[in-house]
């Protein structure tokens, strides 16, 4: 479920206050979670946005999680791409509590998840990444600078955002197809245990909207499994038994 839900104009006024003056978004995680939930929740999950493309793919996810009253769904995006204001936008008119980055990465979560890499390191969650297009499938425009040039990495396998002084970030990375799988390991082995062959569409695989079920348990279809009968397995940090007709119980 959704941390909150107020008119657009009052959460979008509030949310401008918030990131100009530096204070922090009070609600039902952190250190005061139960001061500010209003309903038992068991998990947390933070929704990473990093620019616009990013945070519509995020939002066919995030329906999956805000109607499960186990789980409370959180917002924030990113500041490592020049676009990041677009997703600051989409995100406030969603009806949900968005966190500036500051307090995000000061603040637990039981999962994050995002569509795009950069800062990822700084939050204390295991990271679940899912791709913002279809496939690996773009160079990157090459960096303007003084030094001498290197090749390019495709985008979505650059080493710089898998890997953070000697440390994979995702501890899930979802991508569509087996090829993009074979594609992951080829530009970055140490990625490949985490990889995940979820379907072109992420979460959707053939028209059917899958169990989430957990929250990153070691070997749970890793390493190049794919998700079985539309599933994606992300750990077994929530109930054995999903709650019937809520987000994590498989629909359709």
């Amino acid at each position: 479920m959704l941390v909150a839900q107020i008119p657009s104009w009052s959460l979008k006024q509030a949310m401008e206050d918030v990131m100009w003056r530096g204070e922090w978004v009070h609600g039902p995680f952190g250190l005061d979670a139960e001061r500010g939930r209003t309903f038992p929740s068991m998990r947390t999950v933070l929704v990473v946005a990093h620019h616009l493309t990013a945070a519509t793919r995020l939002a066919d996810i995030v329906p999956l999680l805000e109607t499960d009253w186990r789980v409370q769904v959180a917002f924030t995006y990113a500041p490592s791409s020049i676009f990041s204001a677009s997703a600051q936008e989409f995100l406030m008119g969603l009806g949900g509590v968005v966190l500036p980055w500051h307090q995000a990465t000061q603040v637990r979560f039981d999962l994050a998840i995002a569509a795009a890499y950069g800062l990822l390191e700084q939050l204390h969650a295991p990271v679940m990444t899912v791709p913002h297009g279809v496939s690996f499938n773009k160079y990157p425009c090459r960096w303007d600078g003084l030094g001498p040039q290197a090749p390019r990495e495709v985008a979505g396998l650059e080493q710089a955002g898998l890997v953070y002084r000697g440390r994979v970030v995702p501890s899930a990375i979802v991508v569509p197809t087996r090829r993009d799988l074979a594609r992951l390991r080829n530009a970055c082995p140490a990625a490949a245990p985490a990889g995940i062959v979820g379907g072109e569409s992420v979460l959707r695989p053939a028209g059917r909207e899958p169990a989430i079920t957990g929250l990153l348990p070691p070997g749970a279809g890793r390493g190049g499994q794919e998700a079985h009968s539309g599933d994606l397995d992300v750990g077994a940090g929530f109930a054995a038994s999903p709650v019937p007709g809520s987000a994590v119980a498989a629909r359709r």
